[in-house]
């Protein structure tokens, strides 16, 4: 069983209204419940799924469930609920005691709109069956109102496989140079770890936007990710380790007027001389520094 649909709460009074119910006549039926802010799927009265979003934003959700005998996956895929959420498969959870599905013989409800807060319902779907992770990417990209938009950012595949120099015209490069041995040391603390480097950045989409740092700075940064296994680091375009002040080249054409080597990463960017690579990453116990991560 899948079930999409694309909807946006909107004059939001109270986030513990339910504004969308699929399913269920009675209350100990599968069902769907979305709130302004959140949706569960509820076997028994008890929700085995829910995921998390912003009120007042248009959301498009998805919800999978690959049954017992499901003989297109794999076993370890049986059993399963997924919810995608804009596009992208963020979570997973078991079942196997009731079945969930939500429209069978025996229930079939669908209530919309609340007492005090506003929703738009833009489209539904239904299936008999469960679809995989990437027709749910599809049907959201096709029921996107800036297709092109996404499609862009995500035009990585050449002939079904990731393409490298595709992903590069997506992502920024940054190199590093210098000895670095006390910033890769899991074992160095975070003020041993402040070290002399030189910074470039390579943007393949807008070369205005590179630039080269001769004698900046970078440090471990943080707390919590001093124990990850990749850590997070600071740099910095106008501080040393010594007396020698950084020096900045940039782009002839560039038009960047700031001091102190502030500069601009974005156009609706803060100019700054400092900035952080933030270390995110996902193990068993869940994300960490991270909304949410997909393994390609």
């Amino acid at each position: 069983m899948t079930v999409e649909i694309d909807f946006e709460s909107e004059y939001v009074s109270s986030t513990d209204e339910e504004l969308i119910r699929l399913g269920g006549t009675i209350a100990s039926d599968p069902h769907i419940s979305i709130f302004a802010n959140r949706a569960s799927l509820y076997i028994q009265n008890t929700p085995v799924i829910t995921t998390n979003y912003k009120a007042n934003e248009r959301v498009k959700l998805a919800f999978i469930v690959e049954p017992r005998t499901a003989q297109d996956v794999s076993e370890d895929m049986r059993n399963i609920i997924f919810i995608v959420n804009n596009g992208i498969v963020e979570r997973a959870a078991g079942w196997k005691d009731y079945n969930p599905s939500v429209f069978n013989s025996n229930s079939g409800n669908i209530k919309i709109g609340g007492v005090n807060s506003g929703v738009r319902v833009y489209g539904m779907r239904c299936y008999s069956k469960a679809i995989t992770i990437t027709n749910a990417y599809d049907n959201f990209v096709y029921d996107s109102e800036n297709k092109k938009s996404i499609i862009a950012k995500n035009n990585i595949y050449k002939s079904g496989v990731i393409d490298q120099n595709l992903c590069a015209d997506l992502s920024d490069v940054i190199i590093i140079k210098g000895n670095l041995s006390a910033v890769l040391d899991r074992d160095t603390t975070k003020s041993g770890s402040n070290v002399a480097c030189d910074i470039q950045r390579i943007n393949l989409k807008d070369s205005t936007k590179d630039f080269v740092v001769t004698h900046g700075r970078i440090r471990k940064h943080g707390q919590s990710t001093l124990n990850y296994p990749l850590t997070s680091y600071k740099l910095w375009t106008w501080s040393s380790v010594d007396e020698t002040r950084p020096t900045m080249t940039i782009d002839a054409s560039a038009d960047i007027p700031f001091t102190k080597n502030r500069y601009q990463m974005k156009d609706d960017a803060i100019p700054a001389n400092k900035f952080v690579l933030q270390a995110n990453y996902a193990d068993s116990s869940g994300t960490h520094n991270g909304g949410f991560l997909r393994l390609i």
